[in-house]
């Protein structure tokens, strides 16, 4: 297993990764722009088609909705690559995004069947240098992944779905674990995993997240932790891609703390990681934000570590990412009264999902 730490890094290995496959590569992204970052990926995966590997490319039809737009679908067509969006829009949908839900909001790429890559970064120039999290596997783990993939792929490119037992789960038999949410299914392995291992927790709870919107039964079980003596750390972001999410971050951020959660801001960078770790034995990592569309309605993919060795690992860097936060947000954005009110508004609505 390894683990990378940046979105800078991530990709260096994705792209190491795909100039390097000799059988097949499938790649699933919720983000895939072609700019300055994304065109070096997209041209790696026509090479690689060209020269007789197997490309699929799963891309969410909302979160990469401007390549659709560009002159490369025609290179790629082309070149042999198999694209499909994931559950594209109609006019109602793309004027109401909301009612496109869910999205595809996984990050994974499998190589050649035996090595996955798991993680938390888009591909797009404006997330180059954030603080993102991947990890890599090899084993039956990525096996799992691929087997999901490859689930979702049939049903999305042929309309054939397999049935919900087709999808593998966590086992006490393997070290680290692949786990996926799969809104088709109403299967929520994500989230019943965390829920789980909170209501177990004896001593700290962090949860790394850029923006912490969380479903009822989060809330009420972190409080619950809370309560019989488990301290809760949120990690946060200061400032994100997405200024609604920023403004009912700051206006829970009271909330939180009358709960008696501690509430930090990542500083240096963007913070992208998700990321939770429960008593320094028990850690999961992956797309999943940890809110209500990531653990309600999206498809999220995740890896459940359960390495001893891997989870002092990332609880090391854990403590390096809390060394880099502080009480209030790097950055106060003047918001006019617009914003100030939708975030307010946003906050009101997370309480009532």
């Amino acid at each position: 297993m390894r683990l990378y730490y940046s979105s800078t890094d991530a990709w260096l290995a994705i792209c190491e990764a795909c100039e390097h496959a000799e059988r097949s590569i499938s790649l699933e992204e919720y983000i895939l722009r072609d700019d300055a970052i994304g065109s070096r990926l997209l041209d790696i995966l026509m090479a690689r088609s060209r020269a007789g590997v197997r490309v699929r490319l799963l891309l969410d039809a909302f979160g990469s909705r401007r390549l659709q737009q560009q002159a490369v679908m025609s290179d790629l067509k082309t070149s042999g690559v198999k694209l499909v969006f994931f559950r594209p829009m109609n006019l109602v949908q793309r004027l109401l995004p909301p009612l496109s839900f869910p999205r595809d909001h996984a990050k994974a790429l499998h190589i050649d069947g035996t090595t996955c890559f798991i993680g938390s970064m888009g591909v797009a120039q404006h997330m180059s240098g954030w603080r993102d999290t991947l990890v890599v596997l090899e084993g039956t783990v990525a096996g799992q992944a691929l087997a999901d993939f490859d689930r979702v792929w049939c049903r999305e490119a042929f309309n054939l779905g397999y049935p919900p037992k087709a999808c593998t789960y966590p086992s006490d038999h393997e070290p680290n674990q692949f786990i996926a949410q799969i809104p088709e299914y109403k299967t929520h392995g994500i989230r019943e995993a965390l829920l789980s291992q909170i209501a177990s927790a004896q001593r700290a709870i962090l949860i790394a997240t850029p923006y912490f919107f969380p479903p009822q039964a989060l809330r009420t079980a972190l409080s619950a932790a809370h309560r019989r003596g488990v301290s809760v750390t949120l990690m946060l972001a200061s400032q994100t891609d997405v200024p609604l999410a920023d403004g009912v971050t700051r206006a829970l951020i009271k909330q939180w703390r009358s709960l008696g959660f501690e509430v930090v801001f990542y500083q240096p960078e963007v913070l992208h990681a998700k990321y939770a770790i429960i008593d320094s034995s028990w850690a999961t990592l992956g797309s999943c934000n940890f809110d209500f569309l990531s653990l309600v309605y999206n498809r999220e993919v995740n890896v459940v570590l359960a390495n001893q060795a891997h989870i002092l690992e990332f609880v090391a860097q854990s403590k390096i990412d809390l060394d880099n936060c502080a009480q209030t947000p790097a950055t106060s954005p003047i918001q006019s009264t617009w914003d100030t009110w939708m975030g307010k508004l946003g906050a009101l609505v997370c309480q009532y999902v």
